[in-house]
């Protein structure tokens, strides 16, 4: 969290803030209970007895308390200082972790609008200043991590990116006196991830690029596969690569490396499902999904299972990791294997989607987002398992149809639409799509509501799930 806020000057909000000899503004509260708030959920991880493993709790709670209360009184007319556009990053950063994307949109919007007011996001602004100078200036560090939430909420919550790439002319790397060289080296991978999310929404799952022809939409698919496929070829090679460095900081040893570029490359497999999932299957298809974009979504949930084993030694990287790569964007290799439980009874992805909600299963109690989360999934599961014992029971027992429509109806609460029927699924494939015709109309429809419903799926996440409790059905 306090990349983007020197020590020195954490240490001097504290000193105004604890030692006020005048009024302080609130963007030094916020960052300054934020910066203890994480320190202190740093120490539950590491604490040696359960006494100071409760006072830490204590202090933790009551910075989250002294947050929520500062953030509800936000002055939405904030002036464009530096101090501001770091607090509301920090509230930003802080709303994810709590599954709050709503939140966390809102306060980024206006720490992106206050960089581009004060010109953060312009080569100018810097171009006077020595080198010396620009290693010590944090400003672009600022834009980059709005940017970058700005890039990943808008593909979560299907909105427009609010700062436009063509308007952006600060070079796109992440340089800092106080930031390390393997740091500097993942954020230019995250800017760049970021910059693939905007261009997936924009030229897949826009309104507009839903009007497209079919073949512009692939055009643009596979581009952005090649993207994702050279960053995470990028990821592989650094993680080769950095442990060989000499002179790796404690908190950034070679365990610490492996679990960052690990979830990487979860997160990049992740969009790379999404960008397949725009691409048709080919003709004759008895599936919604190209194998390309079912294989993508197999490995991103084994490179899940690698993560969760690697971390299980640490609560507080742990809840990182789920926070800011399972929780963060949409994580559709879940919903893509579910959908393709649906459709094919896949035996092996029924036991994928059971070890995924395993690994939630053990991690529940990290936060009140992966609980939830995990118990949609375990819906979602619940559902295949008993559309797939339905499905291959219909034949012989006609009784069985009711089950089928009670699994219809959890799909409805879900925002998924019913599974379709094998007549629909044919013939789906690109050939078979005539430029402005019906089948090619089908297929934008089809992904439109396809990225709503996963979009609604991972919305539940802010929502009360006690309707969901209330469905009786026999595979509970």
């Amino acid at each position: 969290m306090l990349c983007f806020v020197a020590l020195d000057d954490f240490t001097e909000h504290c000193r105004r803030v604890y030692f006020a000899a005048e009024d302080y503004p609130p963007a030094i509260f916020i960052i300054v209970i934020v910066g203890l708030f994480y320190m202190f959920q740093e120490k539950i991880g590491t604490a040696s007895n359960d006494d100071r493993l409760d006072e830490y709790k204590r202090y933790s709670d009551l910075c989250r308390v002294n947050l929520e209360t500062a953030l509800a009184h936000l002055n939405l007319l904030f002036p464009a200082t530096k101090e501001n556009i770091e607090a509301l990053l920090i509230g930003a950063s802080w709303a994810v972790e709590i599954s709050k994307p709503s939140l966390a949109w809102q306060l980024n919007i206006m720490a992106s609008q206050l960089c581009q007011t004060l010109g953060y996001h312009r080569a100018s602004t810097f171009r006077d200043l020595s080198p010396e100078a620009r290693d010590m200036d944090n400003r672009p560090i600022l834009f980059w991590l709005a940017y970058m939430l700005d890039r990943g909420l808008a593909l979560r919550l299907g909105r427009s990116p609010t700062i436009p790439d063509y308007d952006i002319t600060v070079p796109r790397e992440i340089r800092h006196s106080a930031i390390t060289p393997e740091w500097q080296e993942i954020l230019g991978m995250w800017v760049k991830h970021a910059e693939v999310q905007g261009n997936i929404y924009e030229k897949l799952y826009s309104p507009r690029a839903l009007g497209e022809p079919v073949e512009k939409r692939v055009e643009a698919a596979r581009g952005l596969v090649q993207e994702i496929k050279v960053m995470s070829t990028s990821a592989h090679l650094m993680r080769t690569r950095l442990p060989q460095r000499k002179g790796l900081t404690p908190d950034f040893n070679s365990t610490t490396l492996d679990m960052l570029v690990k979830s990487d490359e979860v997160s990049l497999l992740s969009s790379l499902t999404m960008v397949y999932r725009a691409i048709p299957p080919p003709p004759g298809a008895r599936s919604t999904f190209n194998m390309e974009c079912v294989e993508s979504a197999r490995e991103a949930i084994q490179m899940h299972l690698y993560c969760m084993d690697l971390l299980v030694t640490s609560e507080y990287l742990t809840e990182a990791y789920l926070h800011w790569t399972i929780l963060y964007a949409p994580f559709t290799p879940f919903i893509v294997l579910f959908c393709h439980v649906i459709e094919t009874s896949n035996a092996d992805d029924v036991r994928r989607l059971s070890g995924f909600l395993g690994s939630l299963q053990s991690t529940s109690a990290v936060s009140e987002a992966v609980a939830k989360l995990h118990g949609i999934c375990q819906i979602l599961y619940n559902v295949a398992v008993l559309y797939v014992d339905a499905k291959a029971k219909s034949q012989e027992d006609q009784a069985m149809f009711p089950i089928g429509n009670e699994v219809d109806m959890y799909l409805s609460a879900l925002g998924f639409a019913n599974a379709p029927t094998d007549e629909a699924m044919a013939g789906a494939g690109l050939e078979n799509m005539t430029p402005g015709g019906a089948g090619e109309m089908a297929q934008a429809a089809q992904l439109g509501d396809w990225y709503s419903g996963n979009r609604y799926m991972m919305g539940l996440l802010e929502e009360d799930l006690s309707q969901f409790g209330q469905m009786n059905w026999s595979g509970s």
